[in-house]
């Protein structure tokens, strides 16, 4: 069965009307349609994008004012396509979508960071405590060394009183000698003394008896 030529040119006709409206925005397609922002506000968002990248990165990502303002901003630039070049929009884009993992990765480091920073502190104190146990050792080490040479001082002074206690008691034992050897004397000069006494005493008995003879004889011849 053959085609009708005017049926072709009818469907011919329904495709270019609809290739035209395809190509020219209805009123409520337009609308739908985000209108370019003012190139101030443009210009405002591109500024505010160079200053948060002068800043450190993680000053701006683990604050959460500052990350809202990174992503209106990178949200708007992303979608003007006359603002950034192609790679710029592509960097920019990539870079917002991994926001999440930068910040995590971001707050990973800061925590490990926070534990370093406190094994750190940690450390130094306990170097601090060993360095003046160190010292506080050093110095009753010198104090022991100072007893020590005290003690062999006294160590030799007690030496040199044990040589003089034994010089002493040689003496003394010479002196004991010689005061024994005085006793002896004494006694002998004790003894002489009372022989002498018993002596004089029986002289003086032997001289009574001619003496009261004698007197008897002058008595008696007295008066001749």
């Amino acid at each position: 069965m053959q085609e009708d030529p005017r049926d072709i040119d009818k469907l011919l006709e329904d495709v270019s009307l609809t290739l035209q409206q395809c190509q020219t925005p209805t009123k409520t397609s337009s609308a739908s349609i985000p209108l370019e922002p003012p190139s101030d506000q443009i210009q405002a968002a591109i500024d505010q994008l160079k200053d948060h990248l002068q800043k450190p990165v993680g000053l701006v990502l683990l604050d959460a004012t500052l990350v809202g303002q990174f992503r209106r901003v990178a949200r708007l630039l992303t979608t003007q396509s006359s603002v950034l070049s192609e790679g710029g929009r592509a960097l920019l884009g990539l870079f917002v979508q991994n926001l999440g993992s930068t910040i995590s990765n971001l707050q990973a480091a800061q925590e490990k960071r926070s534990r370093a920073t406190s094994q750190e502190a940690d450390h130094k104190h306990r170097v601090s405590k060993l360095q003046a146990h160190q010292l506080d050792l050093q110095a009753k080490a010198s104090k022991l060394r100072s007893i020590d040479q005290k003690v062999k001082s006294l160590e030799a002074e007690l030496q040199l009183w044990k040589s003089k206690r034994t010089q002493k008691c040689l003496e003394l034992q010479t002196v004991h000698a010689e005061s024994q050897g005085l006793v002896q004397g004494v006694e002998l000069i004790s003894r002489a003394e009372q022989d002498s006494q018993t002596l004089q005493s029986e002289i003086a008995n032997l001289e009574m008896l001619p003496l009261m003879g004698w007197a008897g004889l002058f008595a008696a011849f007295k008066e001749l």
